[in-house]
């Protein structure tokens, strides 16, 4: 646990005490909502975070996104609680629009352990992860961030919309 709290400690201020001229690792905070898209609705309410390693314009990530939400049954409109915990690996590339735009879309590979109590046992999952993260105000050292993403995968795709704070 001390190593897992070490850690928490040492990115975000290993990412603080860069020089801003070429930033070259970001921390992002993010939170926001997720669905299913499907008949048998799952909303629900999503957070995480990414860290990013940007060299010569491509950009590439890790994050973990927890998620948690509520099931509805459409047979006897019953809701159930279910969650997701999801980790992936990205890799993207910088598009500049303009002097205060930056949108990074990204592809990779991502984990996604979910539980759901219509479907019974816990499921393991390999999916595709794409993702856009739109950030505002780019030359400043703390940015917002939108993040629209869907993680792709055999079972059932999960789409989220995070509003995120960089840190550079």
């Amino acid at each position: 646990m001390k190593k897992i709290i070490v850690f928490i400690i040492f990115i975000p201020l290993m990412v603080f005490s860069q020089r801003y001229q070429s930033p070259k690792f970001s921390f992002d905070i993010a939170s926001g909502v997720y669905t299913n898209f499907r008949q048998w609705k799952e909303n629900g309410v999503t957070g995480g975070y990414q860290i990013s390693y940007n060299k010569d314009g491509m950009v590439y990530s890790a994050n973990v996104i927890v998620g948690f939400g509520i099931s509805k049954n459409i047979n006897n409109n019953n809701g159930y609680f279910q969650a997701f915990l999801e980790s992936d690996a990205l890799i993207g590339r910088e598009i500049h629009l303009g002097n205060e735009l930056l949108v990074i879309p990204q592809v990779g590979l991502g984990y996604l352990h979910y539980t759901n109590h219509f479907q019974g046992e816990k499921m393991n999952l390999i999916g595709v992860p794409v993702q856009f993260k739109i950030t505002f105000f780019k030359k400043s050292r703390l940015t917002p961030a939108l993040i629209p993403r869907v993680i792709f995968n055999k079972v059932q795709n999960n789409y989220s919309l995070l509003f995120a704070l960089n840190f550079k």
